[in-house]
């Protein structure tokens, strides 16, 4: 992304994104004042309506306490319950006398009240003879307990079916806030609409939210009915379990405050857009000098190491102008350095031819001294020459080595050739599973990689892998096991293959985990400090790495290789 284009989107983020969020959010906040204002107004309402319904409610109380707590009817139970049917015909009698009186006061108020006795048998019921003026919902019938106004002992109860009309006759019940409001009474314990005088359809039907919404005493809360937003408040009655609910449309007010807020967010996008264009024409103006300094890097990047920049000055575009000609002096200064440092390639050459020439006497003095091995072996020679011969040994074998290393520094890259990295890893256990046999070491591999072509020098690989393969071997020299794990992997986007070396011996200490990598650093008595080193520079030359695992015990390498189709 160019630095113009990146300027623009930090203009964007910073600038025109908080100025959009702060007209979104000044929306939203209208919105929800207006929610607010909503709640306080039918929270008023519902509280108002709800008195008025609990008034109603305590009526209804006192005319069933009135039916049981009367003499007739303390007569009639107690003389029913005494088993004297001539005496309970005649307090029966004198009972329904007086609760005829009362219906006739009572009935504008209930469908039917009965009386019953102990064991659950009406008595006296008294109804309307009209069965067309049932209510559409029938409300849950209220029942009194009738006791002993001496002894307390529960002698019957009386039932009564409250008649909706007038229960729910009051103004207050009917009002509304707003066209679209709407006033309702649930029952919490069947979820059912008992009254909603604003309903269009059938009282009856399911509810707009859910019941979890009433939970407490009184409260508001919003939802939304398809795409209307509405705001409710509520008062719970403890008994009957009812709810009274006042509801009214978040949209029937917004839509003032809609145009309003429109019209506001319109202005402040257009004073964005001016800002933006101004802020445009200006950046193009200032970057300007930049493009000609990147052109300058292409061309330099080319090859070309004079091209045209713009005027040095004193502001930052000035300055980095004539940064970037002393850049372009002292890039023509190092390729003449680097040019004379391809002379210092000889000296790779020189150390190469004499460690050849080094190796050829050191093999003949290795054969020699393995042949005194054997004799010494076989009881030919003392046991003090057969000391002093296997510390020649050890020493020569350490010098082998120091030589393989000068040969690997002073070799020049062989030219790239594919090879599979699942046999070069099987070549490799092969050729030391009878140096692991002989120190009682188990080898496991699992080469689960689906790809393993690469490209590069093959020997230079297998030398490194064999000399890790070594390093886990030698930490081991009483038995262990070895396992040798590949997978692919992407790394940066790249497609590698990874393969995990792990020993079981005694690890790596975390205080030298840091240190293992640098050349000519060992803690083996006779190592040369030269195998990590050299493996890590062998597998960086092939694009790759190698790094220290975490196991829970032992030593774990981890290398790193890219992978290609390979013949």
């Amino acid at each position: 992304m160019r630095l113009r284009h990146r300027l623009l989107l930090l203009f964007a983020i910073f600038a025109v994104v908080p100025l959009l969020a702060m007209g979104a959010f000044d929306y939203a906040s209208s919105l929800r004042h207006l929610e607010a204002v909503l709640s306080v107004q039918t929270g008023s309402i519902a509280s108002r309506a709800a008195q008025e319904l609990r008034d109603r409610l305590d009526r209804q109380a006192s005319d069933l306490a009135l039916l049981s707590e009367n003499i007739e009817t303390q007569h009639l139970l107690r003389t029913a319950a005494g088993g004297d049917s001539s005496a309970a015909a005649a307090a029966r009698r004198s009972a329904a006398a007086y609760w005829q009186d009362l219906w006739k006061t009572m009935r504008l108020g209930y469908d039917r009240i009965a009386l019953l006795d102990g064991a659950g048998r009406p008595i006296i019921t008294l109804s309307e003879a009209d069965p067309a003026s049932a209510p559409a919902v029938d409300l849950p019938m209220r029942t009194h307990v009738v006791r002993d106004v001496e002894t307390g002992q529960a002698l019957g109860q009386v039932e009564a079916s409250p008649r909706t009309e007038d229960l729910f006759q009051s103004p207050l019940l009917r009002t509304a806030f707003g066209v679209n409001g709407r006033t309702l009474v649930i029952e919490r314990r069947s979820g059912r609409t008992l009254f909603e005088p604003t309903a269009v359809t059938p009282t009856g039907g399911p509810l707009p939210f859910s019941l979890d919404r009433l939970s407490g005493e009184r409260g508001s809360f919003d939802y939304r009915v398809g795409a209307e937003r509405r705001v409710a408040s509520f008062v719970t009655f403890p008994d009957p379990d009812w709810t009274l609910v006042v509801t009214a449309s978040v949209d029937e007010f917004a839509a003032p405050f809609i145009r309003l807020r429109l019209v506001d967010f319109a202005l402040l996008l257009g004073v964005v857009l001016a800002v933006s264009l101004g802020f445009f024409v200006l950046l193009r103006r200032a970057t300007a000098p930049l493009d000609v300094i990147t052109v300058a890097a292409d061309r330099v990047g080319r090859g070309d190491f004079d091209p045209a920049l713009p005027p040095a000055g004193d502001d930052e575009v000035g300055r980095l102008s004539a940064a970037f000609a002393l850049m372009t002096t002292r890039i023509r200064e190092m390729i003449g350095q680097v040019e004379a440092s391809r002379q210092m390639g000889v000296l790779g050459r020189f150390a190469a031819e004499l460690s050849h020439e080094i190796r050829n006497p050191l093999t003949a003095i290795k054969i020699n001294l393995q042949g005194l091995e054997r004799d010494a072996r076989e009881g030919r020679i003392p046991d003090e020459s057969r000391r002093a011969v296997d510390l020649a040994l050890r020493e020569i074998r350490r010098l082998d080595l120091a030589v393989k290393a000068a040969l690997r520094t002073g070799r020049p890259p062989a030219e790239p050739q594919p090879f599979r990295l699942h046999a070069l890893l099987q070549d490799a256990i092969e050729l030391l599973r009878p140096q692991a046999t002989g120190q009682g070491v188990t080898i496991h591999t699992d080469l689960a990689a689906r790809q393993d072509g690469a490209s590069g020098d093959a020997e230079a690989v297998r030398g490194a892998v064999l000399n890790l393969l070594l390093n886990a071997l030698e930490a081991m020299p009483r038995g262990g096991h070895l396992s040798l794990a590949t997978a692919n992997v992407t790394t940066e986007g790249r497609s590698m293959l990874e393969f995990r070396i792990r020993d079981t011996g005694p690890g790596i200490p975390a205080d030298i985990r840091d240190r293992v990598f640098r050349p000519f650093f060992t803690t083996k008595d006779q190592g040369t400090g030269l195998g990590l080193s050299m493996a890590l520079q062998t597998f960086r030359a092939h694009g790759g790495g190698v790094a220290l695992g975490e196991p829970d015990a032992g030593t774990e390498i981890v290398v790193t290789i890219p992978v290609q189709e390979a013949e």
